[in-house]
């Protein structure tokens, strides 16, 4: 799952629709310190069955101002 929020404010508890049920493990997150970010970041997702964006399970996620998150 890629996730890019193209505006300069964060967005906290955004809910996205997820394909599978299960658990998300953030894998790249270009606002990380290592790459002179502020550190935003996000543990493990557990899916919610809560319908979204076409798909049966979601998951709320915090997406970092202008930055990119990625998931697996």
């Amino acid at each position: 799952i890629i996730v890019c929020n193209f505006t300069p404010i964060p967005r906290e508890k955004y809910r996205i629709g997820v394909p599978r049920a299960g658990q998300y493990k953030e894998i790249f997150n270009s606002d990380a310190k290592k790459y002179g970010g502020s550190g935003m970041s996000n543990t493990m997702r557990k899916t919610a069955k809560k319908p979204w964006h076409g798909h049966n399970n979601s998951i709320e996620i915090s997406i970092p101002p202008l930055g990119m998150v990625i998931f697996h």
